[in-house]
């Protein structure tokens, strides 16, 4: 029965919002339009190949919001226990940009999207 739940655990819906914090400043010191699209091109790619590590979706919402989708095992996997988050770190290293990220689990897409618009809200609030 343990093995059970946790295999009902691990398939749980994940949702996972993105909202890049100084993008408007970051964008604002480049000296073209055409380093404006590479960037922007850029964030996404690095955006794609950690959802592609989580074996998700990842869906634009603007210009510095994402939204994605994935299973509870495979994110716990590969933040190490929710430990640590790769996206964030290399968007900084990379880009010198800051991350908010709200995470959600469900049993519904609901329930995961509700609880990651809360946690995303928490995260903001708490700078």
């Amino acid at each position: 029965m343990s093995t059970e739940t946790r295999r009902s655990k691990e398939s749980q819906i994940v949702v996972g919002m993105v909202v890049i914090d100084n993008f408007d400043a970051v964008i604002r010191s480049c000296s073209s339009e055409h380093e404006v699209q590479k960037l922007r091109l850029d964030v996404e790619r690095t955006m794609l190949d950690f959802i592609e590590q989580l074996d998700g979706c990842l869906t634009p919402l603007g210009p510095n919001e994402f939204l994605f989708f994935t299973t509870r095992g495979l994110f716990e996997r590969e933040t190490g226990g929710y430990k640590y988050i790769s996206l964030a770190s290399k968007a900084q290293k990379r880009f010198g940009l800051s991350l908010s990220v709200g995470i959600g689990f469900g049993v519904s897409a609901n329930a995961a999207g509700t609880n990651a618009r809360a946690a995303l809200r928490s995260t903001k609030d708490a700078g």
